[in-house]
């Protein structure tokens, strides 16, 4: 059963039991008043999965905002997400279950303090206008809250509680005591959460007794109503609660401020001034050489010195401010990012930074907040699952990367330290460099490569270097460190960590070129990915890129005027920026002494006025240089006392060394007169949607996971629902390689990713699932998927997973049986002793001897919820086959065969750059394609290597034929003609199979002889201007599955299709050869029902298919007349009957359409069946090829709904007509336009080519196809017994064998059935109940009799019943006397129902006045109100009769 399906059903139950007893539902609401801001289905979950759970947030959440990480083993709490067509689930984690990482933090959540209750009392009496006589103290307050806000919506929480309540305790209670029950449970629930949460004791004023009726809200379907009351109600109130206790302590915060400001800053004044005596000799130095009073180059009126001719010239040789930015280590960066450009008029940034200044929730473009992955339930402080409530000093803060100064030290790509990467890289490149040491040195190997020789452009080049990186305001960023003096090296390490790692596209001059950057440089290619190009492709170290930046701005050709005039600027608002986010990090007092006692008022302001404010004081010179001399003592004192900070990305010393640098002189560029920017369009390119991939979905250990399930399973199609699972639904911004501007949705139609606005991109691609996970497939296969890392993973993964497959055997195992492990509901304990048994043998074969014996008491039929016997075995035959070693969740990947001759030594990467020159392509001459007979076909098979050899040498010296000149000698019409039946049309060009590729030919082989496809536009990356290219859809019409060259008859060109491109071919390839059509002899249907007929699964799945394979013959007769077709007005008849009926026509001859969509892409899929008849989904789904599920039909769709026919239907929507439907004149059906349909359809006339399919379902009378007679019937099996076909799997895995009558030693083959008493009583309840629970036969039943005594403290009542329990045991009666205290009449009666007693006799006050007792069978055939008197013979006599009917019903049927 799907996880999916067992968190519904842990809802239905769990709500079952928190209803059970005032105690439970105060259980359940102790940690709903926690979460107040999740809806009432989310808080019965988490409270089911977490009961602690304090604060909890998807895990993109924790580490994208809080940057908290989710512990290892952690296990995620599913909710169920049921935004969009399909519910799906969505997991979050506990505050518990994360660990801080650097710059991470707590979620904010208030506590009430005792003295700030009457300050809360006061504002809820004003805000809630309550009555002096409920403001005694806070708790009547609260009451009185709960009491009016129940009040004032009772009726709308009581809407569609009465129809809800059928079945269930609530259905034998009047309206009037439902209603005032449930204002109680609602007031009372109300006021006991709000206590809660605001830390007062709601038992005071409440009793347990309070909660008594919570028991008839026994089922999922009523509780629902009363928590959503609870629920909703609660969190309005205490948000309003919340705010004001953050107002208040955040005043207490300020006064408390003010008071100990004297204190601090006289302690940190004397640090101050110590610091200043050792600063004099620099600043001495500095005014000897020319300064100002301030020491910066910067006037005192804080403008920027006047640039002479000369860039250069009258620089200082011993400037010791910006100099000391030297200091800083080589992983820091030295420059801020991403603040909007001023409020000026300029020309914005190129590569998509010129879209606007502010996003599109208005906020700037640098501070727009990153839309939360997953399918976040709104704004949620508590709840934490969006966003949440702000924490102190940091409130508006989105980018906590340090606004683009690089403030910490580099890490490694994959994350490792150096040792880590060489164990890691000793798993998979044994004798070599580390993988990353490999790509460090590669930059070497390929500038030997291209020595002088650039193929791309230069002016291309140059216009790619404009753009940037990929984050907001990147050119800004790197012309204003080029304005200031430094080291070539500094210069280019800028620009290397400016642009960090990723990609772009570019269309320019009719072409389109891939950019990648990473650690080794740029490249740039043409085509759609730089990994697959050798020849067309350009490579820059990042020496070359940052002089050649350094060359257009001196030149005047980076950047229009208007951008570089606004450098500074914005450089000043990234300061600025970052030194607000520093003073949120600071501990309590430290700002005050920072800062100036003046500045200190902006400073507690809100975004973005604080950082407006610093924008201004930072071009006082005199300020910087006080601001910079507070800055390095508080440096100096962070490195003895790190608590100054409360967070510690924003480190003060590199804080200090940044602003030092930033004091320094700057001379601004000048442009060319006449320079601007060419506006550039852009693309997603392979290699971006491939980084995205490899990180292997949306969370933890997904690379992994993955990269396991795909080496355990190959058909594409579980590969694909796998990848669909993996990402769920959800998104994530920052999805190309952290680019700003990128964001990613994933959802059932498949993965989104863009460039540009939310909902408005300036460009996008749409993948479908099974382009995903063919792509993630070819990853796998080419080692680009998983990192260093994970090899190092590997075995401890394996280990957990198969720690996973222990407790899994022992899920639902019988209770008797004893578990090697300290059970809990989680797993997370029992798992971790489960991994630490695992890693011992002597362990893990004690541990797997106590799993033998437990599967030895099992009975072959055992079978509980979603497990079996036959499951159980496959998991202890895996885990005996993991401690031998023969089995693993990795197993090793089939080598493809290689014809390469043998180099001596392992290939590394450095192959694929091999310097000899590429072999000239052999030319195959297909004018004697034809000729080749089919002997040749066959005896292709045997010709040797050697023969091969010679075969393929031969045609080296012929020329391939050009058609060109044919092609301009014939008209179109005359060259359509000559084409021959092996001729398909493409997106308009006509192509032809010519050929195969030789066994060997893969790699960097492949890549050498093909080329971008430029001539034709056909890729995946299509635009408006071009067709639209797939791979699937190629090879479809092309009716040549295994051709792999293909020649476009415009062109006279070769091409190979790829993925995501039809590449041009220019290599040696052999001759296709079109196979023979093999002629169908159709033979009588064998009715005996194949294997291969039930389609996949196992026997039980087989045995369900039956129904499904069962053809349906219908034979329609035709008076050979063709009526007329007429499109007539049939207004509102939307159905059959309707049609029918308006029309006065036969159901016979309509046409009914039934729509589905395809899972993949949500296309439209229409099945047409005679009116009479049902489709068969599964008859559909094996004919579409893919899972389908029932349409939902938007206004936007292509279909009409109600009035949809196979006649004009739209091009766009996938239709097929069932075989009920041939030979039918007259037809009626839909017109696909509103309010009208067709009469006299004919579908053999007016629809050409129209093929017939079996798609619909058997019915009573259906022809046989045995007898051909009409004799067809359909009846319901019940299922009583089991039988596993297990082979060799167990005994294989136990080392059990035995000798042949021949001596030979074989492994037995085993198989077991059973039918349990268990099973067959299944097979009753299946055959006879109803929706309240079983309907026993009273010879199997556990009672005969079911006693109900209603109100046993009446006393006539207990009397009367007792009397009666008495004298039917004395009859020999088996008897259930239900006489519990407190228990009501309809909860009593609800028991005896589930119980399936046959004879229920009820004994109440109410009957007892009447001096009657009523009496009532099961199956509710009888129920009659007897005298007490006559009670015990009516009993027997029912007794009796029951018993002879069961017999008799038996020998009928018999």
């Amino acid at each position: 059963m799907s996880k999916l399906q067992d968190i519904r059903e842990l809802a239905q139950e769990h709500a079952t039991s928190v209803s059970s007893s005032p105690r439970d539902w105060m259980g359940y609401m102790d940690t709903a008043a926690r979460l107040y801001r999740y809806p009432f289905t989310d808080q019965l979950l988490i409270h089911a999965q977490h009961p602690q759970a304090t604060a909890c947030a998807s895990l993109e959440l924790w580490n994208e905002k809080m940057f908290r990480w989710v512990n290892r083993g952690a296990r995620g709490i599913a909710l169920l997400d049921e935004n969009g067509h399909n519910t799906r689930l969505r997991y979050v984690f506990d505050i518990s279950d994360t660990h801080m990482v650097a710059g991470g933090r707590s979620p904010y959540l208030w506590q009430m303090q005792e003295h700030q209750q009457e300050e809360i009392l006061t504002h809820l009496a004003e805000a809630y206008g309550l009555e002096e006589k409920d403001t005694g103290t806070l708790s009547d307050a609260l009451m009185a809250v709960a009491r009016e806000m129940v009040a004032d919506s009772l009726e709308e929480y009581l809407d569609g509680l009465e129809y809800a309540a059928e079945g269930t305790y609530l259905e034998d209670l009047d309206e009037v005591t439902v209603r005032s029950d449930f204002r109680q449970l609602a007031t009372d629930s109300v006021y006991y959460m709000l206590c809660r949460r605001c830390g007062l004791e709601p038992m005071e004023l409440l009793e347990e007794e309070d909660f008594m009726h919570i028991t008839d809200y026994n089922r999922l379907s009523v509780l629902t109503f009363l928590g959503n009351a609870a629920s909703q109600i609660s969190e309005s109130v205490l948000i309003d609660i919340g705010r004001t206790v953050h107002k208040i302590s955040l005043e207490e915060a300020r006064k408390e401020v003010e008071i100990s400001n004297e204190r601090n800053y006289n302690n940190f004044n004397t640090l101050i001034r110590e610091n200043k005596g050792v600063e004099n000799n620099k600043e001495e130095n500095i005014e000897n050489e020319g300064g100002t009073d301030y020491g910066t180059d910067i006037s005192s009126q804080g403008g920027l010195p006047v640039s002479e001719p000369d860039r250069r010239g009258g620089r200082s040789d011993n400037r010791e401010i910006r100099d000391a930015s030297e200091d800083i280590p080589e992983g820091t960066q030295e420059q801020p990012v991403s603040e909007p450009v001023p409020d000026r008029k300029a020309e914005q940034p190129s590569g998509r930074d010129r879209e606007g200044s502010t996003g599109e929730d208005g906020q700037p473009d640098g501070e727009t907040a990153e839309e939360p992955s997953g399918t976040g339930q709104g704004s949620r402080p508590d709840g934490l699952d969006s966003t949440y409530e702000r924490t102190d000093g940091n409130s508006g803060r989105e980018h906590l990367d340090g606004i683009g100064i690089q403030l910490v030290e580099d890490t490694r790509e994959d994350g490792l330290s150096k040792a880590e990467e060489e164990i890691a890289s000793a798993l998979s490149l044994p004798e070599y460099p580390t993988a990353n040491e490999q790509k460090r040195q590669i930059g070497e190997r390929v500038a030997a490569f291209y020595a002088g020789e650039i193929p791309i452009p230069e002016s291309v080049v140059d216009d790619i270097l404009r753009t940037g990186g990929n984050r907001t305001g990147s050119q800004l960023r790197i012309i204003y460190n080029f304005m200031s003096e430094q080291s070539p090296g500094e210069y280019t390490e800028f620009v290397k960590r400016e642009y960090r790692k990723g990609g772009k596209g570019f269309q320019m001059d009719g072409r389109e070129y891939s950019v990648w950057f990473d650690e080794t440089g740029m490249q740039i290619a043409v085509g759609h990915t730089v990994a697959d190009q050798i020849l067309d492709k350009a490579f820059l170290s990042w020496k070359d890129v940052s002089r050649r930046i350094h060359q257009l701005l001196n030149q005047g050709e980076y950047a229009p005027q208007s951008v570089l005039d606004v450098a500074r600027d914005n450089a000043l608002k990234e300061h600025a920026q970052a030194l607000a986010y520093m003073k949120g990090d600071m501990a309590e007092g430290v700002a005050e002494i920072v800062f100036d006692e003046a500045d200190l008022p902006h400073l507690r302001s809100i975004y973005p006025e604080i950082t407006d404010y610093l924008t201004e004081k930072l071009q006082d010179p005199g300020w910087l240089s006080d601001l910079n001399e507070r800055l390095e003592a508080l440096a100096e004192a962070y490195e003895t006392d790190n608590s100054l900070m409360r967070f510690h990305h924003y480190n003060p010393v590199n804080i200090s060394r940044q602003f030092q640098k930033f004091a320094g002189e700057v001379i601004p560029y000048q442009a060319r007169e006449g320079f601007a920017w060419k506006e550039q369009q852009m693309f997603i390119t392979q290699d971006e949607i491939d980084a995205f991939l490899v990180r292997g979905g949306a969370y933890s250990e997904g690379r992994l996971r993955t990269y396991s399930f795909y080496l355990l399973h190959e058909d594409e199609r579980s590969r694909t629902g796998f990848i669909k699972e993996q990402y769920g639904i959800g998104g994530s911004s920052h999805a190309l390689s952290g680019a700003d501007d990128s964001h990613a949705n994933y959802d059932g139609k498949g993965l989104f990713l863009a460039r540009g606005a939310y909902g408005n991109p300036y460009t996008s691609v749409l993948l479908s699932w099974n382009k995903v996970a063919n792509r993630v497939a070819y990853l796998i296969k080419n080692d680009q998927f998983l990192q260093a890392e994970d090899y190092a993973r590997m075995p401890e993964y394996e280990r957990e997973q198969m720690a996973n497959k222990v407790l899994r055997f022992y899920d639902r195992l019988p209770e008797e049986i004893d578990r090697p492990f300290t059970d809990d509901f989680f797993w997370e304990k029992p798992g971790k002793e489960m991994v630490a048994v695992l890693e011992n043998p002597e362990q893990a074969e004690e541990l797997l001897q106590k799993m033998d014996a437990a599967l030895a008491v099992l009975p072959l039929d055992f079978e509980a919820y979603g497990t079996n016997y036959q499951q159980k075995t496959e998991l202890l035959s895996e885990l005996h086959q993991y401690a031998e070693g023969t089995y693993t969740i990795f197993p090793t990947l089939e080598a493809e065969p290689s014809f390469a001759e043998p180099s001596g030594h392992q290939m590394t990467m450095f192959d694929f750059l091999d310097t000899k020159a590429v072999t000239e392509p052999t030319v195959v001459d297909m004018s004697d394609v034809e000729e080749i007979e089919e002997e040749e076909v066959t005896a292709e098979e045997s010709i040797s290597e050697s023969q091969e050899q010679e075969i393929i040498e031969t045609s080296e010296g012929q020329e391939q034929k050009e058609p060109e000149e044919e092609v301009t000698a014939k008209t179109a019409e005359e060259l359509a003609e000559s084409w021959d039946e092996g001729v398909f049309e493409y997106q308009g060009y006509h192509f032809e199979a010519v050929g195969v590729l030789p066994e060997g030919i893969e790699g960097k082989d492949l890549v050498a002889q093909t080329r971008s496809n430029t001539e034709l536009h056909l890729s995946t990356y299509h635009t408006e201007d071009f067709p639209k290219y797939s791979y699937d859809d190629f090879y479809a019409v092309s009716n040549a599955p295994t051709a792999d060259v293909f020649r476009c008859l415009e062109t006279g060109r070769n091409y190979i299709p790829g993925e995501n491109e039809l590449f041009g071919y220019e290599g040696e390839f052999q001759p296709y050869l079109k196979p023979e059509v093999e002629k169908i002899v159709t033979e009588p249907h064998n009715f005996r029902i194949q294997d291969n007929d039930l389609g996949a699964g196992g026997p039980k799945a087989k045995y369900k298919a039956n129904m499904e394979a069962a053809p349906n013959i219908v034979k329609n007769v035709s008076d050979g007349t063709l009526s007329a077709l007429a499109c007539v007005e049939t207004p509102d008849c939307k159905t059959i009957e309707d049609v029918c009926s308006f029309l006065k026509s036969d159901v016979l001859k309509s046409c009914k359409a039934v729509v589905y969509q395809r899972n993949s892409d949500d296309s439209y899929v229409v099945a047409f069946v005679r009116g009479d008849y049902e489709v068969n989904e599964t008859k559909l789904r094996n004919l579409v090829g893919e899972e389908i599920h029932p349409a939902e039909i938007t206004a936007d769709a292509p279909l009409v709904a109600g009035y949809i026919g196979p006649y004009m239907l739209s091009d766009q929507v996938t239709y097929y007509c069932d075989l009920s439907l041939k030979g039918i004149d007259g037809l009626v059906a839909g017109a696909n336009k509103e309010g009208f349909h067709y009469t006299g359809l004919n579908l053999e006339r007016d629809l050409a080519d129209i093929t017939y399919y079996d798609i619909a379902k058997v019915k009573d009378g259906s022809i046989c196809p045995c007898c051909g007679k009409p004799t067809l019937t359909i009846k319901r099996g019940i299922e009583v017994g089991n039988i596993f076909q297990l082979g060799t799997k167990y005994t294989e895995s136990m080392h059990m064998q035995y000798i042949d009558k021949d001596g030979f030693m074989h492994t037995p083959v085993m198989g077991c059935y059973g039918i349990g008493i268990g099973r067959l009583a299944a097979s009753v309840c299946e055959a006879k109940h109803d929706e309240y629970g079983p309907i026993w036969p009273i010879s199997i039943a556990p009672w005969e009799v079911h006693l109900c005594c209603i109100r046993p403290d009446d006393e006539e009542t207990k009397k009367t019943a007792d009397a009666l329990y008495d004298e039917l045991q004395k009859k020999g009666v088996e008897v259930l006397y239900d006489d519990r205290s407190g228990v009501r009449a309809g909860q009593m009666f609800a028991d005896a129902d589930l119980l399936g007693v046959p004879i229920r006799v009820v004994v109440s006050p109410r009957n007892l006045k009447e001096r009657k007792v009523e009496i009532v069978t099961r199956d509710k055939a009888l129920s009659e109100s007897v005298d007490v008197s006559d009670g015990l013979e009516f009993i027997l006599k029912l007794r009796e009769q029951l018993y002879a009917k069961l017999q008799s019903d038996g020998e009928e049927a018999l």
